[in-house]
């Protein structure tokens, strides 16, 4: 499917979001599985772990030491262990303002338990977060569309943003090869 781009083994594409179930629909019609590895920004489970201390410990030093406490478990036993660990909290837990701010993350954590397999991809060396991406598009693209008196319409933006990519990547050449052929 990808060979054009010298892509072919099961797992060499990675897919890096934030969890919106919208994001995973848009890159399962782009990128099945097989093809792709598919992981939840950790500073987005960052984000949710954060929220939810603050809602049952509120603002400061316990909500903050509780959320790095369940990240770190994050690393350590990937998104199944941080899982089975907030289902037991919801068990033991009286209150129902600290049940409620559970219970939120426990539906984003399950709704996202088969991308949080950040211990896996840092023992391999592959990135669980976004923000390399996120630099790229805003210097590659973000630079070149903000140019004093540029004018870009929607197509014509997507396609110099392709062909920005194809520039500074290790693409180039064979994107080029191949429609030469």
């Amino acid at each position: 499917m990808f060979k054009h781009l010298g892509v072919g083994k099961e797992g060499s594409l990675s897919v890096i979001a934030d969890g919106a179930k919208w994001i995973w629909e848009q890159a399962g019609l782009r990128l099945p599985r097989a093809n792709a590895s598919w992981v939840v920004d950790v500073y987005h489970v960052s984000e949710h772990l954060h929220d939810c201390g603050k809602r049952m410990l509120g603002e400061g030093g316990a909500a903050r030491a509780w959320a790095e406490e369940k990240l770190t478990l994050l690393l350590e036993q990937s998104g199944p262990g941080l899982v089975r660990h907030i289902e037991e909290l919801i068990g033991a837990k009286s209150k129902a303002e600290r049940r409620d701010g559970l219970k939120k993350l426990l539906g984003y954590l399950s709704d996202n338990i088969d991308r949080m397999w950040h211990r896996q991809r840092l023992a391999t060396g592959r990135p669980i977060g976004s923000g390399l991406i996120e630099g790229g598009c805003k210097t590659i693209l973000g630079a070149r569309l903000k140019l004093n008196g540029a004018r870009w319409s929607p197509r014509r933006a997507e396609r110099m943003g392709s062909l920005r990519c194809l520039q500074y990547s290790d693409l180039w050449d064979s994107y080029w090869d191949t429609r030469a052929a």
